[in-house]
């Protein structure tokens, strides 16, 4: 296609999301009678329970089902590997903690080169990891990545930030098309793009059962290369074999799940119905809303709350067209009640300025979901969501 009419094919595709965008209503987190409370620098880090309470340790029971970009592009969907992974965190000070994996090889998939980046195997076959992280402010940690001079330094952090029932981490910053497009035809750096995004669903422990999505982008190309989707337990300690913990844990419910798959609503939502016309369906109401704003990257947060129960026209609408959802990402649908969006790339081909990435559950007693959005003209990933659906309470 010549260039002359790419380009006008492109306009036509904007004016379009423009057009169908305008419908859609606003957010509730933009209503200008909204209190937005400023969050203390170190508040994500005292309000984390897990690797920093009292107790000194806590140990979890993990899953991660591994896809690729032809295993998603399948309906149904099919996972290339699946393994498990026993984490325990141990409280080092008030102020660090140390996160320790033994992982079977099928759950590294191909994240940090593969089983070969870790150390030797053990007796076992499983390989080992250990991380400790210190408290700072917001949370940030440095990657180990080469960034252009030009790039803010944001753009090698990963920061995490605790939303609800929700917790984000990865790196927040995006580029603007016009830099991107400039790196990527000299090809002289290398970046890490990823995102991570944990949801808690069980009600009585907020660490007890909870599910999770990690994506991961080619820094160069901006193409998605894999996704694990993650579901952990609460295990006991000391770790002796992946068998015998996850003997000890059979005859429970780790994972919560979609009880029924026979009713309308169900079949529709596997049917890749979207999620407002699934929440409409079951006549769910909003339990609670959460949303925290970073003015930046690395810097301060903002936080709007509504715990009222509002109706499903009150309901969050992700920034981007039914068309585009369809085009530009995957939205992802599991047996067990997992759904997740994100973009299939990075690359400035993206015809849209949001970026958006959704993790949910929808269990017997309504939906959890959280969201990591942001706009390319603001430079970075700056907004979470957490929204609990459910019957009238």
């Amino acid at each position: 296609m010549k260039p002359s009419l790419l380009l006008f094919y492109r306009v036509l595709l904007l004016m379009a999301a423009t057009r169908h965008a305008a419908c859609l209503p606003s957010p509730w987190w933009n209503d200008a009678s909204l209190v937005r409370h400023p969050i203390d620098p170190d508040f994500d880090w005292s309000q984390r329970d897990t690797g920093v309470s009292p107790e000194g340790e806590e140990a979890y029971l993990t899953e991660w089902t591994h896809y690729n970009r032809t295993g998603l592009s399948r309906a149904p969907v099919l996972p290339w590997t699946q393994g498990r992974l026993f984490r325990q965190l141990h409280a080092n000070s008030p102020t660090s903690f140390t996160l320790h994996n033994w992982f079977e090889a099928s759950a590294i998939g191909r994240w940090m080169g593969g089983p070969h980046a870790f150390p030797p195997q053990r007796s076992d076959g499983l390989y080992e990891q250990a991380y400790t992280f210190h408290q700072t402010p917001y949370r940030i940690t440095q990657l180990p990545v080469k960034l252009p001079k030009h790039w803010p330094s944001e753009a090698a952090t990963s920061r995490v930030t605790l939303c609800g029932r929700g917790v984000v981490s990865g790196p927040r910053w995006l580029p603007n098309d016009e830099d991107q497009s400039a790196e990527l035809l000299r090809g002289d750096y290398e970046r890490l793009e990823f995102a991570e995004l944990w949801l808690t669903i069980n009600n009585n422990n907020k660490e007890q059962a909870k599910v999770g999505l990690f994506v991961d982008y080619d820094g160069c190309t901006g193409e998605l290369k894999q996704v694990f989707f993650m579901r952990q337990a609460t295990a006991s300690l000391p770790f002796e074999s992946l068998d015998a913990t996850q003997a000890s844990l059979e005859g429970q419910q780790l994972w919560p799940v979609l009880a029924t798959h026979h009713n309308a609503a169900e079949k529709a939502f596997y049917a890749q119905t979207c999620v407002s016309d699934f929440l409409q369906k079951r006549h769910w109401k909003l339990h609670q809303g959460v949303c925290v704003q970073l003015e930046s990257p690395g810097g301060a947060s903002f936080q709007v709350e509504i715990n009222d129960a509002y109706t499903t026209e009150a309901l969050y609408q992700l920034p981007i067209t039914d068309e585009e959802a369809q085009e530009l990402y995957f939205d992802v649908r599991l047996p067990d009640g997992l759904f997740a969006i994100f973009p299939k790339t990075l690359h400035p081909t993206h015809v849209t300025e949001d970026i958006c990435i959704e993790l949910g559950c929808v269990t017997e007693d309504g939906l959890q979901r959280i969201l990591l959005f942001g706009k390319r003209s603001r430079g970075g990933l700056d907004r979470c969501v957490y929204e609990s659906w459910g019957g009238t309470q």
